[in-house]
């Protein structure tokens, strides 16, 4: 009997690896930045990096069930004080990363503290333009702030982003969201404006309210007059159906996979088969 051919070497990514959030969880920086809103008034450092180790499973898992290596390039859009920052330079160690955000200060920080290049994002979705493009994205909870034309120009502006296979993961409020104001656990719009927001939501799949006279972290972020920031919400038809037109493989939606709270949504672009 002849002697069978040693199997080829499994890529970084390329078996599943329980271990891998553990052991990037050993060399994660956890100097925080002064000030950081999403600590909270309060400081609750341990449900803030609960969140970004759900951020880091959400990614991993991305990339297992994409079936790519592990990524070169790594964009964090919308990376505010480095949440998630931080565990994809502790889980990529070798990979070239990039935070991108609105706020200065949470771009000095990032670069600053984890070795990242910078560059100023905005909330004027078409005029976004990144230096290069990625094998992978993150963004967490930006979509969830956007209305539905500044969603969808967001999702093609990350597409066009990607590198071949590249893949791209973000966030958004889906039924847990809806759950939790039905219940009163949460309060995310005025009461008196939820109605409308479903009715929206019921009939085009895409919801959004939004806010009034809101700051975006420790310095006000600009937005052109007549558009604004808000509370979104989405159905997985809407999601489906806007990432078909992008010519997007769907790799997974997870609903309030990422901190049992937001749906994870991941796409990835056309590549060689």
């Amino acid at each position: 009997m002849s002697a069978q051919a040693p199997a080829p070497a499994l890529s970084r990514l390329s078996n599943l690896r329980p271990s891998a959030i553990t052991e990037a969880s050993r060399h994660v920086d956890w100097t925080y930045m002064p000030g950081d809103p999403l600590l909270g008034p309060a400081p609750n450092y341990t449900h803030y990096k609960e969140v970004g180790e759900s951020a880091a499973r959400a990614i991993y898992g991305s990339l297992l069930l994409a079936n790519v290596d592990a990524p070169r390039t790594v964009l964090d859009f919308g990376s505010g004080g480095g949440r998630a920052t931080r565990w994809l330079r502790a889980l990529f160690p070798e990979a070239a990363i990039e935070a991108a955000d609105p706020r200065p200060e949470s771009l000095q920080f990032v670069a600053d503290q984890f070795g990242v290049s910078t560059w100023q994002s905005s909330f004027e979705i078409q005029e976004l333009a990144a230096p290069r493009t990625y094998d992978l994205i993150w963004s967490g909870s930006v979509l969830t702030h956007l209305p539905e034309y500044d969603a969808q120009a967001l999702l093609a502006k990350f597409m066009s982003w990607l590198e071949p296979n590249g893949v791209c993961v973000v966030t958004t409020h889906g039924r847990r969201m809806i759950q939790n104001m039905q219940e009163r656990r949460l309060q995310y719009i005025a009461r008196d404006l939820e109605p409308a927001f479903m009715d929206q939501l019921a009939d085009k799949g895409y919801a959004w309210v939004p806010y009034k006279g809101k700051s975006v972290g420790t310095s006000p972020v600009t937005v052109r007059k007549g558009r604004s920031l808000g509370v979104s919400a989405t159905t997985v038809p809407w999601l489906t159906e806007t990432l078909k037109t992008l010519d997007a493989r769907v790799v997974t939606i997870s609903e309030h996979a990422w901190d049992k709270h937001q749906d994870v949504v991941a796409f990835q672009a056309p590549g060689p088969r």
